[in-house]
């Protein structure tokens, strides 16, 4: 069995270079730091499930850190469909990690976001936004804020091509390489000292862009104010700085055994432990989060 970590690392083969390369999708990177000077987001809770595995082992290292979790703050009800409720883990969550527990966190909002909504892992578990023509679409914004996000992207990929041009003494027409849909070259034949500054620049970039009157308002509604999206079963949140409140532990987890085990870890010792819990008491939880 892959440790949480060895997990992360797996499922997460992408890197800021690459993922910048990413000419239909350039991304919106999640960085918790910008994201509150840019939006200034109140803290936030959610309800984050989780297999008594990475409860005790994995979930202690991140409690109160700037490392990011993704959770949900809603779970569809009805019809045996509810994967985070399922028995059958094969078919709804990875077995090696099924959802046995959840726990009641408050976090800083790194990122918001649903299943309509494509985003992507880096290489040590950063979540971003990618922000290709399908993301946009599906996002459901008004006319105004659609356009907005589409040239939001574009002025993303304008400034890889001037700063690679800068970099290779090249001049690039940025609107025929975008009416091409393709950069005409490749970031890996930079060197490291030229990535670094790339990446550098991209980002303090990305945060001009996010704060300008252009682009703010359509961003709240894209990754921060979004409707509630019940069809799906969840909205997404990545949170960092996190800490628990509470532990629900499903039915055939809440032994004393259990109750023991998880009281053993100092960062949960003094955490009310409810136990038999149902998926109307995750319901009526999430609901009040809304």
């Amino acid at each position: 069995m892959l440790s949480f970590k060895e997990f992360l690392l797996e499922f997460s083969g992408i890197g800021v270079v690459d993922a910048i390369n990413d000419f239909e999708s350039p991304p919106l990177f999640l960085n918790p730091k910008m994201i509150q000077r840019v939006f200034d987001i109140p803290n936030q809770h959610a309800m984050h499930g989780i297999s008594i595995d990475n409860l005790m082992n994995s979930f202690p290292d991140v409690i109160g850190k700037a490392k990011a979790v993704s959770t949900f703050t809603h779970l569809e009800m009805g019809g045996g469909m509810n994967p985070f409720f399922s028995d059958d883990t094969m078919s709804s969550v990875d077995p090696d990690n099924p959802i046995q527990a959840f726990v009641l966190v408050k976090g800083r909002v790194t990122g918001k976001f649903n299943m309509d909504v494509y985003s992507a892992m880096l290489k040590g578990g950063r979540r971003f936004i990618m922000l290709n023509p399908d993301t946009i679409e599906y996002s459901e914004l008004d006319q105004e804020h659609l356009d907005a996000i589409e040239n939001l992207a574009d002025d993303m990929r304008k400034y890889i091509i001037k700063t690679v041009g800068k970099m290779t003494d090249e001049k690039y027409n940025a609107r025929e390489v975008i009416e091409d849909e393709e950069y005409p070259f490749e970031l890996d034949d930079l060197d490291n000292k030229q990535k670094g500054s790339l990446v550098k620049g991209y980002m303090d970039n990305q945060e001009k862009l996010m704060s300008s009157k252009k682009y703010k308002e359509a961003l709240m509604h894209f990754m921060v104010l979004q409707k509630d999206k019940r069809a799906y079963g969840y909205n997404e949140l990545t949170l960092d700085s996190v800490r628990p409140l509470a532990i629900y532990l499903k039915k055939q987890f809440s032994t004393p055994d259990v109750v023991d085990k998880i009281r053993s870890v100092r960062e949960y010792s003094r955490l009310p432990i409810k136990l038999n819990v149902k998926e109307t008491d995750i319901d009526r939880i999430t609901k009040k989060m809304r």
